[in-house]
């Protein structure tokens, strides 16, 4: 990191200036401060309301073994008090209001919560890694309001939810899409064309010297043992496929292009550029959708619970001004 010098004229200096290091917030628009701030803060207590829970059913748990304690020595005790007694009936009055203590708390730890400590973490790990990526950040456009004429915020919310769960199956349907038949018959035409062009026999010392045919090979990884140690060999053969494209190739490619027609899906499939744009259609319907779910919950307050995997352009409301394999920290 550059320092600054300034040279005093009547002699001395100043210390070298270093300029602050860039924290995670520092990348982000300033408008994403707020919103930052406030998520960091919702997680920040989450926390600490959690592990105030959890000491208060632990503190809650040993009050209970020591009231049992008593239970079991008063009732084991020379001269034992009726189970009926007083001093029974108090013992398990406390014993009753521990385990009342315990389903409350547990209740508490249990209930669906924000997740907004794993959440903001996710949403901190994201942005370092936007920025070691090199990508930098903008504010992205306001969204409109996506609430329906009558629609409450849960209704719409869980309606873009169910939008967002089906654009997501489309996008496994796109990603897992075959290419034409078409395309996979013009690949394998290249592949064996080229197999029986390095396939092909060399017969020049043949003619030359009257010498020996030099058959193609290719190279096979085999294992051997030499007693208790495992080592591997390449041991070079002869490219019997290659040959067989190279005597055959018609025959091979008619055989191979049978077997396409049978397994072919063109009903269903994508050229790989095809499948490019489709994929990139559908993330940026996914995004925008979920811009809008964004957009509502903001209004609720923490009334309705953020999705884990909601993507952390849509929380923080910003875009990506290069986008370098955004998707893959989604």
């Amino acid at each position: 990191m550059n320092q600054i010098s300034i040279v005093l004229p009547y002699g001395g200096d100043i210390p070298p200036y270093t300029p602050p290091k860039m924290g995670t917030i520092d990348h982000l628009p300033m408008e994403a401060h707020a919103k930052w701030h406030e998520l960091q803060r919702l997680a920040e207590n989450e926390k600490a309301i959690n592990w105030a829970l959890t000491e208060e059913r632990r503190n809650a748990f040993a009050a209970r073994e020591q009231e049992e304690r008593n239970l079991y020595f008063l009732r084991n005790a020379d001269k034992a008090p009726a189970e009926d007694s007083q001093t029974i009936k108090e013992v398990q009055h406390r014993l009753a209001h521990f385990d009342a203590e315990i389903a409350r708390i547990d209740a508490a730890l249990v209930r669906p919560t924000t997740h907004l400590p794993s959440l903001f973490a996710k949403l901190e790990k994201w942005v370092r890694g936007q920025v070691a990526k090199g990508n930098s950040f903008q504010v992205a456009p306001p969204v409109s309001s996506p609430l329906k004429k009558g629609e409450i915020q849960a209704d719409a919310v869980e309606r873009i939810r169910q939008r967002i769960r089906h654009l997501r199956e489309d996008l496994k349907t796109v990603k897992a899409a075959p290419i034409p038949s078409e395309m996979a018959k013009r690949l394998a035409r290249e592949q064996i064309e080229a197999r029986a062009k390095a396939a092909r026999p060399d017969v020049l010392e043949l003619v030359e010297t009257g010498g020996k045919v030099k058959w193609p090979t290719s190279a096979n990884l085999h294992m051997i043992r030499l007693r208790d140690d495992a080592a591997s060999v390449v041991v070079p053969q002869v490219d019997v496929v290659g040959l067989l494209a190279w005597i055959s190739g018609d025959a091979l490619i008619a055989g191979i292009e049978r077997e396409i027609d049978d397994m072919a899906d063109d009903q269903n499939a994508l050229t790989p550029q095809e499948q490019k744009t489709r994929k990139a259609e559908i993330l940026a319907d996914i995004l925008a959708f979920e811009r809008e779910e964004e957009a509502i919950i903001e209004t609720t307050g923490t009334a309705i619970v953020r999705r884990l995997d909601a993507d952390p352009r849509a929380i923080l409301g910003v875009a990506i001004v290069e986008e370098n394999d955004v998707e893959a920290d989604l």
